[in-house]
C-alpha cells in the first residue's frame, strides 16, 4: 500500500471549508461549516496506514480518507466522535456538503486521478463515542441540506452506570446537527438490570442523563422490572438511576404493580 499523501502548505485552502493540520501534528484534517457548528474528519493511523487525498471535481472538493488501522478515520459532529476505515467528504463552493463513512476501503490510482472507493456497510464497522455513551452501526450519511447525520444500524448501545451497564439495540441512529439531539429508532430496546425498556424511539440527553422513549397509541413505550410494569406514549428514563416516569400531557398511560407477598 502506498504511504499517505502529505497535504501541508499546497493544500491549505479554503473552497468553502477549511483545511488545517491539528496543533501537535500534520493529520490530514478536512471541516464543513454549518451555521455555528464545524464538522471535522481526520486520519488518525500511521502515515504507512491508507491514504488522505483532495481531488477537485468541480464544481466539489472532495476528500477521501482510508485508515484501515486501530486509529482509523475519525469524524466529530458536536459531541459525536465517530470512526471507522473509511470516510469521503464532498464540498461545494458556497453550497452543500456531504459526508458518508463506513467500513470498506480506497484504492490510490496510478494515474493520480481520484482513488476508487469501495463502500461497505459491515454490522459494527461504525464506532460513535458520545459522553458515556459507546455505539455501533455500519454507515453514516450526512448532508448539510437537512443538517442530519443518519446513521444505518443494526445499531448497538452501550453505557456505563454507577452499579451496572445500560444496554440496548436499534434499526437506525440519527444525529440532528442544528438541534444537537441524538435519536435510536425503530424497535429500541434498553436493558440494565432487571429493567427492560422498548419504545419506538428514544432521544437520550448525556449532559441531562436522560432518555425520553417515545411510542404510539397503538405501540406505547414499555418499561418493566420484575412485576412491575409502565406502559405510556412517552417515558423518562434516568440514565443513571434506571427511575422511569411516565409524562402526562396527551398521553395515555397504564402501570402493573403486583404485590410480593400476595399468594
Amino acid at each position: 500500500m502506498k504511504p499517505i499523501h502529505r497535504l501541508t502548505s499546497l493544500l491549505l485552502f479554503v473552497v468553502g471549508a477549511a483545511v488545517f493540520a491539528q496543533e501537535a501534528d500534520t493529520a490530514p484534517t478536512f471541516s464543513l461549516e454549518r451555521k455555528d457548528k464545524t464538522i471535522v474528519m481526520s486520519k488518525r493511523g500511521p502515515d504507512e496506514s491508507g491514504l488522505a487525498i483532495f481531488c477537485d471535481q468541480d464544481p466539489n472538493t472532495r476528500g477521501i480518507f482510508y485508515d484501515p488501522s486501530e486509529e482509523a478515520v475519525v469524524a466529530t459532529i458536536d459531541d459525536n466522535r465517530i470512526k471507522a476505515p473509511l470516510a469521503i467528504m464532498d464540498k461545494k463552493e458556497n453550497g452543500d456538503g456531504h459526508l458518508e463513512m463506513s467500513s470498506g476501503k480506497a484504492i490510490e490510482d496510478d494515474d493520480g486521478d481520484c482513488p476508487q472507493v469501495e463502500p461497505q456497510s459491515n454490522a459494527g464497522g461504525l464506532k460513535i463515542t458520545k459522553g458515556k455513551t459507546q455505539l455501533s452501526g455500519s454507515k453514516l450519511v450526512y448532508d448539510e441540506k437537512d443538517g442530519l447525520a443518519n446513521i444505518d444500524g443494526p445499531i448497538t448501545f452501550e453505557r456505563e452506570q454507577k452499579d451496572g451497564k445500560l444496554t440496548g439495540t436499534s434499526q437506525k441512529l440519527v444525529v440532528d446537527v442544528d438541534k444537537d439531539t441524538t435519536v435510536l429508532k425503530g424497535s429500541v430496546q434498553l436493558k440494565s438490570g432487571e429493567r427492560t425498556s422498548s419504545a419506538e424511539e428514544v432521544e437520550y440527553s448525556e449532559k441531562d442523563n436522560v432518555a425520553i422513549l417515545r411510542g404510539t397509541p397503538q405501540n406505547p413505550a414499555k418499561s418493566i422490572k420484575g412485576k412491575e410494569e409502565l406502559t405510556a406514549t412517552t417515558i423518562r428514563y434516568n440514565l443513571e438511576t434506571n427511575d422511569v416516569v411516565a409524562t402526562t400531557e396527551n398521553n395515555n398511560i397504564k402501570g402493573k404493580f403486583e404485590d410480593e407477598d400476595r399468594k
